[in-house]
């Protein structure tokens, strides 16, 4: 009898333990990005659905959200509307219910642009393009999250947690970051970046001396050369898989 109630306070302490904290996830997706913040077991947000060519965005959320026990999406952001970070959509909408969906600003036309807000418009999914300028607060469940606009076609995305700001950043081109980082002050514990970001070594040091991170994840495979250059710890998802972050949880 003493090890059944030892067992069950053990159980119910690491459900109240899950329920009362917020799991932000860097999956391992190739070359694209997504990135989901479950708040408990109540919702499940995401921030991007792309991937590389050889990975399923989409497959690898369904067992992420199987395993954990989500069935719907409360939001979806996308940094950019590209393969890179919605190669999935179509795919996403069909799949699972979303309550709302946010957009860049001004993009610009193409044809996978053009699909993408097709699909939005016939899934009937409320959606917002996000026209502030600078950093802005949003409202996502069971995290303090500012949403970073004023470049055209993209968006940045800066969660606070109990580990420090995360400044997702990956759909900025390193001169748009350079210009971002001009007009707008941005400070971040953790940096999300795109490998591309380490192609001009000038730019990424700029980026680095105004953000201050003390660490840089890149979704993807990518070379440690912040680490010998500028100190600054670099992981990413090809040797690591996923990286997981947990942060007490905002309750609404």
């Amino acid at each position: 009898p003493a090890l059944c109630v030892i067992l069950i306070l053990a159980v119910y302490h690491n459900a109240q333990t899950i329920q009362n904290t917020t799991t932000i996830t860097v999956h391992s997706v190739g070359g694209g990005q997504m990135i989901s913040v479950a708040a408990g077991r109540d919702t499940l947000s995401l921030i991007d659905c792309g991937s590389g060519s050889n990975r399923d965005a989409v497959e690898i959320l369904s067992e992420y959200m199987s395993w954990n026990g989500f069935d719907r999406i409360d939001q979806l952001i996308l940094t950019a509307v590209d393969k890179t970070h919605a190669r999935g959509l179509e795919d996403l909408l069909d799949r699972y219910p979303i309550s709302k969906i946010v957009i860049p600003n001004n993009l610009q036309p193409n044809d996978f642009v053009n699909a993408a807000l097709e699909t939005i418009e016939l899934s009937g999914i409320p959606y917002v393009q996000w026209e502030y300028d600078g950093e802005r607060t949003y409202t996502l469940s069971g995290v303090s999250c500012n949403l970073i606009g004023g470049t055209n076609r993209k968006l940045g995305v800066c969660l606070d947690t109990d580990q420090g700001r995360i400044l997702i950043l990956h759909s900025f081109t390193q001169k748009m970051l350079d210009e971002l980082l001009a007009r707008t002050e941005l400070k971040g514990d953790i940096l999300i970046l795109s490998p591309g970001n380490l192609e001009k070594q000038d730019l990424l040091k700029s980026a680095l001396d105004r953000i201050a991170p003390k660490q840089i994840i890149f979704p993807a495979g990518a070379d440690s050369v912040a680490s010998r250059l500028y100190g600054v710890q670099t992981r990413n998802t090809y040797l690591e898989g996923e990286i997981v972050f947990r942060t007490t949880r905002i309750m609404e």
